[in-house]
C-alpha cells in the first residue's frame, strides 16, 4: 500500500483500483508531537462530486484514531473528487484529491465485466506481494499432470460411494470463460467459488488453466509421495497437502460489502465503541457446539476476552476477531488459514493448548496491558487481509498454479457447465477490450 503523510494524517488504501469497494484507511496525527491519535475526534466531512454515476459512500469511525472512507460504485464513473475534512475544518489526505485511471478508462463497478489487464499485468498494477504460504504449497509438486490427476480424483473422491462424503468440483478456464463440473452430493458451496472466480474475471484476463475445488470443510488430499491431486481447499492442516486459499466467508464479505453483507474486516468492531477500561473483563466465546473442547469452553464464558476455537476444522470467523479491540485467546490447532503462518502467539494473539489450562491463561491476562497486542493485531489486518490482498492472493495461485501445470487446456472437458456472468448494463460503460491471452503459448500467458 502507498502511504500519503502530511501534517494531520496519514492515508493509504485502494480508491482508483476496480474492487468491489473502494477503501482509504485515515490515521489522524496530533500536529504538535507527529504522534498518531488513538481517540475519535468525532465525524469526518466528506464530500465527494462526480461525473454521471451514482455510488455509496461510508465512513467507519474506529474510535481509535482511525476511519475508513469506503465507496462502492453503481456504475461506470469517469473521476471522482473526494474532500475529507476534520470537524475543524480542516483538509485531510491533502484532499480534496481526484480519483481516477492513468489509462483513461473509467472506474468500473464489481457488476461491470470490463477486464483491462491480463493477469501478470493486475498482478504488477496491484503491487502484489508474493504469498509465502502459496508458495509452500505449490512447492510440493514440481508437475502438475492435471489429466493423470482427474483418474485419481474421480476414483478416489468422486465416486458415487464417496458422494456423501466428499464435494468438489472440476474448474476450467479458457479463453477467460468459466466452466465446471462437480462431484459428490453436496455442491452448494459452488455458488461461492463460482463468486470468486467470475470477480477475477470481471477484472483481469486470466489464462487458459484448470483445476480441482474442494468444497467441503475438511482439506482432502493425505500427505503422501506419489499419486496426488493438488485440491485447492479453504482450509488446510499438518498432515494433508490442499493448496489453501482465502475462504469464502472472507472472499463473500468483499464482493457483496455494502451491498448484501454488513459484517466484513472493515466493519468487524461494530458501531457502538466500549472503551477497554469499559469492558467486562471476561473472555466471551460464540459458535456452534461441534466441538467438544468448544462445549466445555461455552461453561467458562464468564471470564474475558474473546475466544477462538476450532469447530469441524479452523474457526472461519478469526480474520474478523483480529480486525476487532478485544484481545484473542486461540486454541492451538493442526488446522489453518491460508494467513496463520504470519501470525506470531502472544504477539498477536494468547495460545493455548487445553481447556484445563484456560481458566489460568484468563486469570494471568487480567493483570496485563495489551495495547501492545491490539495494535499488532490492527497492523497484521493492515497489512494482509485487506480486500486487495485477498484479490491478490487469488490471482497469485492462479499465475503460480498455472505455471506448474504440464499441459494447459485448450478445449473444453465433457459435462462441463458454462457459468455464465452477467451482461453489462447501461450503466456499464466499458473501454473497448481487446483479449490480452493467447491459447497456444505458456509464457505469454503468464
Amino acid at each position: 500500500m502507498k502511504f500519503l503523510v502530511i501534517n494531520n494524517s496519514i492515508c493509504f488504501g485502494s480508491l482508483n483500483f476496480d474492487l468491489p469497494l473502494r477503501y482509504l484507511h485515515i490515521q489522524l496525527v496530533n500536529q504538535e508531537n507527529s504522534i498518531n491519535l488513538t481517540h475519535s475526534i468525532g465525524r469526518l466531512n466528506v464530500f465527494i462530486t462526480n461525473e454521471r454515476c451514482r455510488f455509496k459512500i461510508q465512513l467507519i469511525d474506529n474510535f481509535d484514531g482511525s476511519y475508513v472512507l469506503r465507496i462502492r460504485l453503481w456504475e461506470s464513473c469517469p473521476q471522482l473528487t473526494i474532500s475529507i475534512q476534520s470537524p475543524n475544518g480542516d483538509f485531510l489526505c491533502n484532499s480534496p484529491f481526484i480519483i481516477k485511471k492513468t489509462n483513461g478508462n473509467d472506474l468500473y463497478p464489481e457488476e461491470c465485466d470490463c477486464p483491462e489487464y491480463n493477469l501478470t499485468e493486475w498482478i504488477s498494477e496491484a503491487n502484489c506481494s508474493p504469498q509465502m504460504q502459496l508458495i509452500t504449497d505449490l512447492n510440493q509438486w514440481n508437475i502438475i499432470d492435471f489429466d493423470n490427476m482427474i483418474d485419481i480424483a474421480e476414483k478416489s473422491w468422486g465416486s458415487v460411494e464417496q458422494k456423501h462424503t466428499a464435494a468438489f468440483c472440476h474448474y476450467q478456464i479458457i479463453d477467460n470463460e468459466l466452466y465446471r463440473h462437480c462431484y459428490g452430493e453436496h455442491t452448494g458451496f459452488r455458488i461461492f467459488t463460482d463468486s470468486i472466480l467470475t470477480s477475477l474475471m470481471r477484472k483481469m484476463f486470466l489464462p487458459n488453466t484448470q483445476f480441482f475445488f474442494n468444497l467441503g470443510d475438511w482439506p482432502l488430499q493425505e500427505k503422501q509421495k506419489s499419486n496426488t491431486v493438488a485440491f485447492v481447499s479453504w482450509c488446510g492442516s499438518e498432515d494433508t497437502m490442499d493448496i489453501v486459499v482465502p475462504t469464502y466467508e472472507l472472499m463473500n464479505s468483499v464482493i457483496d460489502s455494502m451491498h448484501s453483507v454488513t459484517l466484513d474486516i472493515h466493519t468487524a468492531r461494530g458501531d457502538i465503541h466500549i472503551p477497554w477500561t469499559e469492558k467486562k473483563n471476561t473472555a466471551i466465546f460464540r459458535g456452534r457446539d461441534s466441538n467438544k473442547l468448544r462445549l466445555e469452553i461455552a461453561r467458562l464464558s464468564n471470564h474475558k476476552f474473546v475466544l477462538c476455537v476450532d469447530g469441524t476444522v479452523a474457526a472461519y470467523r478469526f480474520p474478523f476477531l483480529l480486525a476487532g479491540d478485544s484481545v484473542i485467546i486461540k486454541s492451538n490447532s493442526h488446522y489453518y488459514e491460508y494467513f496463520y503462518s504470519m501470525l506470531e502467539p502472544n504477539l498477536h494473539y494468547i495460545p493455548f493448548n487445553k481447556s484445563s489450562d484456560l481458566s489460568f491463561i484468563i486469570e494471568s491476562a487480567r493483570k496485563q496491558d495489551f495495547n501492545k497486542t491490539i495494535a499488532n493485531m490492527r497492523q497484521f489486518v493492515f497489512d494482509h487481509l485487506q480486500p486487495r490482498d485477498l484479490y491478490c492472493y487469488y490471482a497469485n495461485f492462479i499465475h503460480e498454479y498455472t505455471k506448474k501445470l504440464k499441459d494447459l487446456p485448450t478445449n473444453i472437458a465433457k459435462n462441463m457447465e458454462n457459468i455464465s456472468r452477467t451482461p453489462n448494463k447501461k450503466a456499464c460503460r466499458c473501454h473497448k477490450i481487446k483479449q490480452k491471452t493467447h491459447k497456444t503459448n505458456k509464457q505469454d500467458e503468464l
